[in-house]
């Protein structure tokens, strides 16, 4: 039986007041971690806190590259016009929300794009180690931040488990079979 059924949505306020931060201001927001961390799910959050705080629902472009949706969009110039297509016409805060960036050829030359225009929030995911080198602080001109996604700690577990939790030992125990990487719901 998998233990992942039990669990409760939880939106990792850590992380959304992390980026919260910095929405609206014209950097571009990576977020970084090791597979299975979330951080795909963790992308769709921030889009539907986004659209919460006053960002059209339909001015959110989210890409998600493992997605056969997305499978034309293969270099900078595939997104770049996907993205202007997007993005014609629409007026208001708008949000790039790029999931497994990595997978588009030469990505950072479309994202600089758009960075330039000075309208549209960037936030992108990706799980290359050297897709977010020292090579990216040239690429994007110094003009990202990074926001490391880890594994869940403990407490967030309970968290995660909410009402289904048992005692402290028995979740700690689960814990340390299933380990910290977190469903996700949304």
């Amino acid at each position: 039986m998998s233990t992942s059924s039990k669990f409760i949505v939880h939106k990792r306020n850590l992380y959304l007041n992390k980026i919260q931060a910095f929405l609206g201001s014209p950097v571009v927001k990576i977020l970084v971690g090791m597979r299975r961390v979330g951080k795909s799910c963790l992308l769709r959050l921030i889009g539907q806190e986004m659209i919460k705080h006053g960002t059209p629902s339909e001015n959110v472009l989210l890409m998600d590259k493992e997605s056969l949706e997305f499978d034309h969009v293969r270099t900078y110039q595939d997104l770049g016009q996907y993205a202007s297509e997007f993005f014609k016409k629409k007026s208001g805060p708008k949000a790039m929300l790029l999931d497994e960036v990595q997978e588009i050829d030469e990505w950072e030359k479309a994202v600089a794009s758009f960075l330039g225009r000075g309208d549209v929030d960037i936030i992108l995911t990706g799980s290359n180690a050297h897709l977010f080198s020292s090579e990216l602080a040239t690429r994007l001109s110094g003009r990202f931040v990074q926001i490391h996604v880890t594994s869940l700690k403990f407490s967030e577990f309970l968290e995660f488990r909410g009402p289904d939790a048992g005692s402290r030992e028995e979740e700690f125990r689960r814990f340390m079979r299933y380990g910290g990487l977190p469903p996700c719901t949304t």
